[in-house]
């Protein structure tokens, strides 16, 4: 049984702090990142008899992708004052992590189809086993753009806890001052 003791009387207050939709935000988009990517793997992706993986980097990949889930786990109960320019930061940066997700599937899209039979943009005209480099979205500016869309994923992910953080633990820090100065 556990007992939740809160200095605020009001306790529709506490209900909705504790379940505040915003600080599960993060956690929401890396669901939906997981999931894409699990769906890629198993549809998008397609690899050939000849493909080898070393046994450390396939358990790294799935300690990684298992682990991940509890970075965005909300440690704070409740959330700092919502000012409308955070609110508008924290949409820019949901946009530009939807944005992000779309592109890193686009370019899975594309690596797949090297693969496959179908006609996909790449400048090698060689046989089967040839390696056919892909064109196209951001390949023509950087060689993983698959990576770099991952790395920005990540990077949005980290300002939008960033955003939703910053009030409470700034309010945390006040009242551990305000403690020792009491005392």
């Amino acid at each position: 049984i556990t007992i939740f003791i809160s200095s605020n009387n009001n306790l529709s207050d506490d209900i909705h702090a504790t379940t505040d939709h915003r600080k599960w935000l993060p956690a929401y988009l890396l669901l939906m990142h997981l999931v894409r990517r699990f769906c890629e793997c198993m549809w998008v992706q397609k690899s050939v008899s000849t493909s080898r993986m070393h046994v450390a980097g396939y358990f790294l990949g799935v300690i990684h992708y298992l682990c991940l889930p509890f970075v965005f786990i909300p440690i704070h109960d409740e959330l700092g004052q919502d000012s409308s320019s955070n609110a508008v930061k924290s949409f820019v940066v949901f946009m530009g992590c939807l944005f992000f997700q779309y592109q890193q599937h686009w370019h899975h899209v594309i690596l797949g189809d090297l693969r496959s039979n179908k006609t996909a943009k790449s400048s090698s005209t060689g046989g089967a086993n040839s390696y056919r480099i892909p064109k196209g979205g951001w390949f023509e500016f950087v060689s993983c753009p698959h990576y770099l869309a991952e790395i920005m994923i990540y990077f949005m992910l980290a300002i939008l806890i960033e955003l939703q953080t910053e009030t409470t633990i700034d309010q945390d820090e006040e009242s551990c001052v305000l403690s020792r100065i009491y005392k």
